[in-house]
């Protein structure tokens, strides 16, 4: 049985989109006869977002992970952004194989495997030759269900008349705050479902929402396919949530919480495929409320381009590559 080892980022701050698609690649991983502990910050409220199968051990930092990792981990996950060659060669007196995710910092040329779906790939020549690439939209790390929410039949031909708003799991900029009242002003008609994750903090908020007829509320969702597919627009971050909007082609509005998902999603607004309603912590009301009329013949439009990107099966695709490398 092979012995993985997922280190986690996960915080109010810095959002849950890593744990979500860690645990993601974890069930996949334990379906595949893996066994897979995960690491996430401690502190963080994960309790929701949870892997039947795997065990959740909280670090105080990746110091703290190098002390707690098993003698026979046979490969350990890196989700964390920024790593240093010097701790990577630490890591690797512990374990045989390291991979690691969207990981900007030096130690990036220093693992056998990187996962970056934000970067193209013809991006990977920029890497010593011993590092295996996976870039492109081909490895999104989406949930199992994404595969069939992408072949979901779609139809805007009453244009945005359901909106659903989901901000990440923490919403640390208090975005949720800032898009309802525009639309609730200036669109009384739109029905709106709000979504809160784990890590919403804003509960003084929550009193004037959900006695609204407008505004339905809904609380850490198992998933959020099926509601990306019941609504003809999503009103979100540039995170997870962006991709799973495109695989559900569900045009999606985006407001980033963060510098680097305003890059992200001006890359795919130049490609027709989202649009920018905002710049990091700040909704750009009238251009929210121009979006909201967007014409049906665009919003369809839309859904093509982005299902044309991100087709769900990110997944299997990576999980694969992931065995494999340890076969080697």
């Amino acid at each position: 049985m092979l012995n993985v080892a997922a280190r986690v980022k996960v915080s109010h701050q810095s959002g849950y989109g890593h744990w979500v698609r860690q645990c993601h690649l974890a069930r996949s991983l334990i379906q595949n006869g893996c066994r897979v502990d995960l690491y996430p910050d401690t502190g963080a409220t994960i309790e929701a977002i949870a892997v039947k199968g795997a065990q959740i051990i909280p670090v105080t930092g990746n110091d703290h992970f190098l002390q707690r990792l098993p003698a026979d981990t046979g490969l350990v996950i890196l989700d964390i952004h920024d790593t240093s060659p010097e701790w990577i060669a630490q890591l690797r007196r512990k374990t045989p194989r390291v991979a690691g995710f969207e990981d900007l910092g030096s130690g990036r040329s220093h693992l056998d495997l990187l996962v970056d779906c934000n970067l193209d790939p013809e991006q990977a020549g920029e890497l010593p030759n011993g590092v295996e690439a996976l870039f492109g939209y081909s490895y999104s790390l989406l949930a199992e269900e994404y595969e069939s929410v992408a072949r979901q039949p779609r139809d805007f031909k009453n244009g945005v008349r359901r909106v659903l708003i989901t901000m990440g799991g923490s919403d640390p900029n208090q975005l949720t705050s800032q898009i309802l009242p525009s639309i609730i002003e200036h669109n009384p008609s739109l029905q709106l479902t709000v979504v809160l994750g784990p890590g919403f903090r804003q509960e003084n908020l929550l009193k004037s929402w959900v006695d609204l007829d407008q505004v339905d509320v809904i609380y850490s969702p198992k998933s959020l396919g099926e509601l990306l597919l019941i609504h003809d627009a999503v009103i979100c971050a540039g995170g997870v949530t962006l991709h799973e909007a495109l695989a559900a082609g569900t045009p999606a509005f985006v407001v980033p919480q963060v510098e680097h998902q305003e890059d992200l999603a001006r890359k795919l607004e130049d490609r027709d495929a989202a649009w920018l309603v905002g710049t990091p912590g700040v909704v750009n009301a009238n251009f929210l409320l121009e979006a909201l009329e967007t014409p049906s013949r665009t919003l369809m439009a839309m859904s093509r381009r982005g299902r044309s990107l991100i087709d769900g099966g990110g997944l299997k695709r990576i999980t694969k590559a992931l065995i494999d490398l340890t076969e080697k």
